[in-house]
């Protein structure tokens, strides 16, 4: 039997003594496009796999590039997991696959990522640059995540080359300015940081919520407002995805509204995307 990739409708699966369910979905807030990209992977023995990727690109187009480097995260997920590699190194590897499909497919897309494989015994994450991802337990909140700041990763890319400017990096010609976050894939004309962090949290007994979201998510919702949100509705995935999205959704809406009006301007907020998964150890 192979794994099987689902889309934002609730999937539950059996572990042993541990149950996972998942939900995800995405907003596309006040943006003329979208280029963030959410799914799950579920094996026949229960593991689940999220994948949360937020596309960017000059001009709004790098939607497709973006699904199809997390279906190629998943297919090599999918492929070599069961053939007994090891987690940490099937995750660098999709990783790279990943980067060179969009570099293939969109040559100006690029895009952060988180990808939290939830296993038999806990969480191993693997990120690059602003999407985050958070695990919610009884015992309290674990950052599951690293971002680097751009003065944090400014003298590796200096020393590819590249450089920093007005908080963007920049082509080694010196001739196009790229992205403001110094980790991603994609992006081949810029000299950046392309090798994920790795973390691991084994599960607490009870209740075990995993949460991952793109950049537009996080501003606009707290840890302990999701921390409620997951009491209130006892490890229901469905509704605490929906009013975890819906929450911040509305808050950059809000947000974006009175920054317009102050402008005279239009108002837009950036596009959410975010993924929700319950292990429930017995």
């Amino acid at each position: 039997m192979i794994a099987k990739k689902h889309g934002p409708e609730a999937r539950q699966q059996e572990i042993r003594n541990i149950r996972v369910s998942s939900a995800v979905g995405v907003e596309q807030g006040g943006r003329s496009y979208q280029e963030d990209h959410v799914e799950v992977l579920t094996f026949p023995s229960g593991e689940t796999i999220i994948s949360d990727l937020d596309g960017h690109s000059p001009g709004g187009n790098g939607f497709e590039a973006t699904k199809q480097a997390a279906e190629v995260i998943n297919t090599n997920l999918a492929h070599n997991l069961p053939r007994g590699v090891g987690i940490a190194e099937a995750l660098k590897f999709s990783f790279d696959q990943a980067h060179e499909s969009m570099v293939r497919s969109n040559p100006e897309a690029g895009a952060c990522a988180v990808v939290c494989y939830m296993g038999k015994e806990g969480v191993t994450t693997a990120n690059l640059g602003d999407t985050e991802a958070r695990l919610f337990t009884n015992k309290g909140i674990a950052h599951l995540t690293k971002a680097l700041s751009m003065e944090e990763a400014e003298p590796a890319i200096r020393s590819m080359g590249g450089a920093v400017i007005q908080g963007r990096v920049v082509s080694v010609d010196r001739r196009q300015r790229g992205p403001n976050v110094p980790e991603s894939l994609g992006n081949p004309y810029f000299p950046m940081l392309r090798e994920p962090h790795i973390t691991y949290k084994n599960w607490e007994r009870g209740l075990n919520v995993v949460v991952t979201g793109s950049d537009g998510l996080w501003p606009y919702i707290t840890d302990g407002e999701i921390q409620a949100i997951i009491g209130q509705e006892r490890g229901d995935v469905s509704r605490i995805q929906q009013r975890i999205i819906k929450t911040a959704n509305q808050r950059a809406k809000n947000n974006a509204i009175g920054r317009a009006r102050t402008a005279g301007s239009k108002p837009t907020w950036d596009n959410i995307s975010c993924g929700v998964g319950v292990a429930i150890k017995n």
